[in-house]
């Protein structure tokens, strides 16, 4: 479910889910739960985590049988893992670790990880100094060597 689920979430955009409970994606999953499902044993096991110095630190375990499970720990995701701001950013720089980072497939994260953030007119840099392929599938990075790749903005 969650591998075909994930067109309506790249359709809807992540930057709109990410940190958030009432989505499509959520609602696809719970119309699952109460239509197919609502007679299976079912136990959530999620976890509020950061990893600060690349040391991992869990801040919740939420376990049970209800969606309040899922609604505790998005909230708990939502204060350890989301900065909010009270402006845009006017320029934002990131750089991707090149010993994580070896497609655009990964490093797309850079995009919808900050676009929310990113001020009307601002500027998003980003720095890839391991990005060698433009996807993960060798089909796939071939096809836009040759062709290119045309983003959602430009259609607009």
């Amino acid at each position: 479910m969650i591998n075909k689920s994930h067109m309506l979430g790249a359709v809807y955009g992540m930057e709109r889910m990410m940190g958030r409970d009432r989505t499509p994606v959520r609602k696809l999953f719970d119309y699952a739960l109460e239509h197919f499902l609502k007679d299976r044993p079912l136990l959530f096991v999620l976890t509020a985590a950061t990893a600060p110095e690349n040391k991992t630190r869990v801040h919740g375990l939420f376990i049970g049988d209800t969606r309040k499970v899922l609604e505790e720990a998005v909230s708990s995701a939502q204060k350890h893992n989301i900065d909010w701001l009270d402006r845009g950013i006017k320029k934002c720089v990131v750089r991707l670790d090149p010993a994580e980072f070896k497609s655009t497939w990964l490093g797309n994260k850079a995009v919808y990880r900050t676009r929310m953030a990113i001020a009307d007119g601002g500027e998003l840099l980003i720095l890839a100094p391991g990005v060698k392929t433009f996807g993960e599938d060798r089909t796939n990075d071939g096809l836009i060597r040759k062709y290119g790749y045309q983003g959602q903005a430009s259609y607009a």
